[in-house]
This record gives structure tokens, C-alpha cells and sequence, in this order.
């Protein structure tokens, strides 16, 4: 088989070309990462609240490295031994559910539980129509 210059160059061009494209996905490969992956402990705040320990550790077994908390009573449990508890499974908590009254009442309160968890990031879940008026956003 006799190649002409067309044949040639587009031959040379492919190959080029899939090069590239091998280069281009290897690299992609290479760098893909899944962050940590995480899980909004109201989603499971009934077992949570009966057993906070063995849900977290349930949970990290399984592959979940970040919480959220809200729900499941967190707020009134001994939030250093939860702490304590995410530290020794690996776990975070960037964030955390806390309610309007709490905020308001309990600022201080809130504040600390939400350092001692290592929350950097606070939520407001919900308003109650009690503060959904001009004077409750104020």
C-alpha cells in the first residue's frame, strides 16, 4: 500500500491526537478525589438519640467522615463526649442545626456547644410563623 502525503498527515494527526487524549485522561485519573463524605444526622435523629455513640460509629464504619447535626436531642447531650467521639472515628461536624429560640435565649450557650463540636458553619433550620414577621427578622 502506497501512502500520499493526505493519508500520512491524517495518520499523524490521530495519533497525535490520541496522545493527547491518553495524557488528558490519565492526568483526570490522577487527580479525581471524592471529598469527605457526609451526612445530615437529622436524617437518622431517632437512633441517634437513643444511642449517639453507636450511630456515630455506625456511621463512620460505613464511610461517612463528616456530620451535620441537628435533631436527635444533640443539643441537650454532653457535647465534649460527642466530640470526643468524632475525634476517635475520624469524624467532623463543619455544621450544625440551631434553632431561632436557641440563638436568641441561649446565644452564648449555643456558641460554646457549637466550638466544642468543632462546628465552623451555624444553620437556622427553620422559623416558626411566631418569627416570620417584620419584627422577628429584625
Amino acid at each position: 500500500m502506497i501512502l500520499d502525503r493526505r493519508h500520512l498527515l491524517a495518520g499523524a494527526g490521530g495519533a497525535a491526537a490520541l496522545g493527547l487524549v491518553g495524557t488528558t485522561v490519565a492526568r483526570a485519573a490522577a487527580t479525581r478525589r471524592i471529598g469527605a463524605i457526609g451526612l445530615q444526622l437529622y436524617t437518622v435523629r431517632e437512633i441517634f438519640q437513643k444511642d449517639p455513640v453507636g450511630t456515630l460509629e455506625a456511621l463512620a464504619k460505613i464511610g461517612y467522615r463528616e456530620m451535620e447535626f441537628g435533631g436527635g436531642g444533640y443539643d441537650a447531650m454532653d457535647h465534649a463526649m460527642l466530640r470526643k467521639t468524632m475525634d476517635r472515628l475520624g469524624l467532623r461536624a463543619p455544621s450544625a442545626h440551631i434553632s431561632y429560640d436557641a440563638l436568641l435565649g441561649k446565644f452564648d450557650a449555643s456558641l460554646a456547644m457549637a466550638k466544642t463540636l468543632g462546628v465552623d458553619t451555624v444553620v437556622l433550620p427553620y422559623m416558626t410563623d411566631q418569627h416570620r414577621t417584620e419584627a422577628g427578622w429584625n
